[in-house]
C-alpha cells in the first residue's frame, strides 16, 4: 500500500507497479466467475438474472468489462476495488474484454 505524505514531505506517493499480464489474467478470471454467477442466475443479490445478460442489455465489447465488474459483490468487489484505487477508474474501465 503506498505510504501516505508526512508532513515535510509533499511529494505524492509513488503508485505501486503492476504486473499488466497477472492483472489481466486476475481480471479475465474474476469476470469468469462474475459471469458464470449471472449465467446461473447467481449474482450474489438474489435476482436471478439469467443467461445472456450482455445481449438481452445490448451490452457492446467496449463498455462489457464495466458492465461485469458492477455485478461483483464480496471478496470480488473488494478486489476489484483495490485495483481501481492502484490504477485509477477509468483506466480500470477501459481494459479490453478479451
Amino acid at each position: 500500500m503506498p505510504q501516505r505524505p508526512t508532513r515535510g514531505n509533499n511529494q505524492p506517493p509513488t503508485p505501486p507497479e503492476i504486473n499488466l499480464v497477472a492483472f489481466q489474467a486476475a481480471v479475465s478470471t474474476a469476470v469468469t466467475v462474475a459471469l458464470a454467477q449471472i449465467h446461473n442466475g447467481n449474482n450474489g443479490g438474489g435476482n436471478g438474472q439469467g443467461a445472456g445478460m450482455f445481449e438481452i442489455c445490448g451490452c457492446p465489447d467496449e463498455v462489457k468489462v464495466k458492465f461485469a465488474t458492477c455485478t461483483f459483490v464480496d471478496q470480488a468487489l473488494t478486489w476489484w476495488n483495490g485495483h481501481v484505487e492502484a490504477m485509477t477508474l477509468p483506466v480500470a474501465n477501459a481494459m479490453p474484454w478479451t
